[in-house]
């Protein structure tokens, strides 16, 4: 295995991308670790119950919108950017309006659906003045979110991938300072501390994103026509992205309607257990994938095999066994990070019950990140696409009688087969079917 590490690492281009390789995993482990702590803080405030759903609920829509400019947009900046004399912050000006407005609306629309759906759910007993406050916290961070992906986007682009990490790093570090000074501030009070921290800590992302992207080295002004063709080519491949990442968050969605009818607590030890068991898979699989995309589209089709290859095994080694160390240590795990203040035993074994189906369900994620990482540029993107549409779709009518059956537990198996059938689809199409090229005439 150290061999094959020092191997790949020995055929990487630059030193750049050698440190961005070793250092990148290590930025996120703390970052990680530090999730962990917040989430830990939260456990003490609300317990396994319905206070910790409702904040779930409420924060995951910020994290999908900073996860679609991570994701679908990234994908198809980082693939029109080989066309011939494209620049990045050139290309990134054109598309700013749309990722702006877009955050604009996806607020406003956050907003209205968490005040028509909330108060409904009469969780906590929270008033409609109270709702509206948690409301207009998640709206304002969405904008802030999609902007500070787009930096990232940009500072992969221009070879700055430990920056780029460096900036998810401060949001989350952000929230913890923030929550502990305003609770010994407001001490008794809950959503108000934890509110202002979250929308405080977002901001305090986008003025250090701001500074990064000003720092950075820019990059000379492509032609109009390059442009031109370039939006076109990026419009093809958002437009498979989407598609694929649409399903991807209303699977997510779905898991947590299925977690939420389990029981009071459902959505907050589905929450925790998938901040657990999917940190390792975020150490090395969501940082390392533009570096690796990178490395793909600027290689040729042998190159590639071997580059996607190595990657792929070493990898998902790494994750594999992280993930049987968590599981086997899992009841101490959780108790050190969670179980105190309002988070009890019970609540313990809810969380750790749902580590092994969460460990097989994360290793097919990882395994399909990998591959959609270099699909688009590869010219299998339809494939790909297709493919996991068909896996949510399975997936989700599996979880109706596997819930019944088995509970959350189920719901979660029932998720883990579907990805693994899409996982094996797409490692096939990868290795054993000859690439196309990278503008094959897929994106148009």
């Amino acid at each position: 295995m150290t061999a094959l590490v020092k191997s790949f690492l020995g055929r990487l281009p630059t030193s750049t991308v050698r440190f961005s390789f070793i250092v990148v995993p290590v930025i996120i482990a703390l970052s990680k670790l530090l999730g962990l702590v917040r989430e830990g803080l939260l456990t003490k405030f609300f317990g396994l119950g319905p206070g910790l759903d409702l904040f779930i609920l409420f924060t995951t829509l910020p994290n999908y919108a900073m996860g679609y400019v991570l994701g679908p947009f990234s994908v198809a900046f980082y693939a029109s950017l080989a066309m011939p004399g494209n620049a990045a912050w050139a290309l990134l000006r054109r598309l700013f309006p749309w990722l702006f407005y877009g955050g604009l609306i996806g607020g406003l629309l956050a907003f209205v659906a968490a005040l028509i759906i909330e108060p409904r759910m009469d969780m906590i007993g929270l008033s409609v003045g109270a709702y509206a406050a948690i409301a207009a916290t998640c709206a304002a961070t969405i904008p802030l979110a999609v902007l500070i992906g787009a930096a990232v986007c940009l500072l992969h682009a221009n070879k700055g991938h430990t920056t780029a990490v460096l900036l998810t790093v401060v949001q989350p570090w952000g929230f913890v300072l923030l929550l502990l000074s305003l609770d010994a501030l407001f001490e008794g009070g809950i959503f108000g501390p934890i509110g202002l921290s979250y929308t405080l800590s977002f901001l305090l992302a986008l003025a250090v994103a701001y500074w990064c992207v000003d720092r950075s080295d820019s990059q000379m002004e492509s032609t109009p026509e390059n442009q031109t063709a370039a939006i076109k080519s990026f419009r093809g491949y958002l437009g498979l992205a989407t598609v694929e990442t649409t399903g991807f968050f209303a699977n997510q969605l779905l898991t947590m309607f299925f977690a939420g009818l389990s029981g009071v607590g459902g959505i907050a030890a589905n929450g925790l257990a998938v901040r657990v068991m999917l940190t390792p898979l975020t150490l090395m699989v969501t940082p390392l994938s533009p570096i690796l995309q990178n490395l793909y589209r600027r290689s040729d089709e042998m190159r590639r095999r071997w580059i996607f290859a190595l990657a792929y095994i070493s990898i998902l080694l790494l994750i594999f066994s992280s993930m049987i160390v968590i599981v086997y240590f899992g009841d101490e795990v959780i108790r050190l990070f969670f179980q105190h203040g309002a988070f009890n035993a019970e609540d313990t074994a809810r969380v750790v019950a749902l580590l092994i189906p969460y460990c097989v369900y994360a290793m097919f994620i990882a395994s399909n990140q990998l591959c959609a990482a270099v699909a688009f540029v590869s010219g299998n993107g339809k494939f790909y696409t297709f493919t996991m549409l068909t896996n949510y779709g399975v997936s989700n009518l599996l979880k109706i009688p596997m819930l019944a059956q088995f509970g959350l537990e189920g719901v979660i198996w029932a998720a883990a087969a579907a990805e693994g059938a899409a996982a094996l689809a797409n490692l096939w199409r990868q290795l054993f079917r000859r690439a196309d090229m990278a503008h094959s005439g897929e994106a148009q």
